[in-house]
């Protein structure tokens, strides 16, 4: 099983998520931080956990998918934004009780957190949170920008940042 095919079994639940995030995003949905940046991080994500030999079980596709169609959602512009990543945790707290009894409570603290500091240059020892941070930073190609190795720190991460920059 590759990326697509989990995006593809999980295809309604993705595109529920997708109706959320887009409620709330205001700038052009096929712009540099709209819908197919998100379906990237996502890809990105399950591409690194495959790798690494990660269980992708119902709780972790879920927590995938709400950073990656979530962590842009309250950008104003697609430039400097520093407090995107606060006001999208907002968002997703408001939302997360619909997820709760799929995800429970760590996995929550986990999204959240990774929301809200998805974009402050940090590194995280959590392996999903260090996973979401990673998924965004590998898309920044999209823009000429190749990915910091330290900051996308989990070796399966770099090894894919290496294989697309060759």
């Amino acid at each position: 099983m590759n990326a697509y095919d989990i995006i593809e079994a999980n295809g309604a639940m993705i595109s529920e998520i997708i109706a959320l995030g887009m409620e709330r995003f205001v700038l052009n949905p096929f712009g540099i931080h709209g819908i197919s940046h998100w379906h990237r991080v996502l890809s990105n994500s399950i591409e690194i956990c495959l790798q690494d030999k990660v269980e992708i079980d119902r709780r972790i596709i879920h927590a995938l998918t709400l950073f990656a169609m979530l962590h842009d959602c309250e950008r104003d512009n697609d430039d400097a934004d520093p407090e995107h990543g606060h006001k999208a945790a907002e968002v997703f707290e408001s939302l997360h009780y619909r997820y709760a009894d799929i995800m429970g409570d760590e996995l929550i603290d986990t999204v959240t957190y990774a929301i809200r500091w998805h974009s402050s240059g940090r590194i995280s020892d959590n392996y999903l949170t260090q996973v979401m941070w990673a998924a965004d930073r590998l898309d920044l190609v999209r823009v000429g920008v190749t990915p910091s190795q330290r900051l996308l720190a989990l070796p399966s991460a770099i090894a894919i940042s290496q294989r697309r920059c060759l």
